[in-house]
């Protein structure tokens, strides 16, 4: 997690004022900041990556949350072996879901879409709360970054909802700045920028 932390290359990116005035443009919020960002490498014979969505593994108290999903490779049409991710359509509206259904199997409740072939250095972008998957890699490696934003002036979920969204596979992406929080504090970090406007 957080490879802008450790390499210029990811920081210009992460940092990158296109992408911040994208995603604020997408949140409609005028103060946006960085919340993480994330390689993930698709081997060769890996299985399909597991729905999710990226807030419910996320501390933020928000629903204004976003993020650009950047392949480094060419990834083909899912139909011909690609590895770019299938989104569950407005999934990040289906509250009745997470409410009623948290357990259950989700299958056929939505249609499925994805964004066919796209070469490396093109964006995907998700909400939050969509659920997203990536299918069966077949084929040769992939490497993609996320880089994910929201709104500013969110703030750290109370106790009971910490509690339920900790992790050990998320928990390094927070790690760093999580035990200078409070439950219920506003979220203005420094390892969490300000990003847009632009300083």
């Amino acid at each position: 997690f957080n490879p802008h932390r450790r390499d210029s290359a990811a920081e210009n990116l992460a940092l990158s004022e296109r992408l911040s005035f994208v995603a604020a443009q997408l949140l409609g919020v005028e103060t946006l900041r960085l919340y993480q960002s994330a390689l993930f490498w698709k081997r060769e014979g890996d299985v399909a990556t597991n729905w999710h969505s990226d807030l419910r593994t996320s501390p933020i108290d928000t629903n204004s949350f976003v993020t650009a999903w950047i392949p480094l490779d060419d990834v083909p049409d899912p139909d011909e072996g690609g590895t770019g991710l299938t989104y569950a359509d407005a999934s990040h509206r289906d509250l009745a879901a997470a409410v009623f259904y948290p357990d259950a199997d989700l299958e056929g409740r939505y249609d499925l879409s994805h964004h066919g072939a796209i070469d490396a250095g093109d964006v995907s972008w998700h909400h939050g709360w969509t659920l997203h998957s990536a299918p069966d890699n077949l084929h040769a490696d992939r490497i993609a970054i996320a880089v994910s934003f929201f709104a500013d002036g969110a703030r750290l979920l109370d106790d009971l909802a910490l509690r339920t969204v900790v992790n050990d596979e998320d928990k390094p992406s927070y790690a760093d700045w999580l035990p200078d929080t409070e439950p219920g504090d506003l979220l203005d970090h420094p390892l969490l920028p300000v990003t847009f406007p632009p300083a």
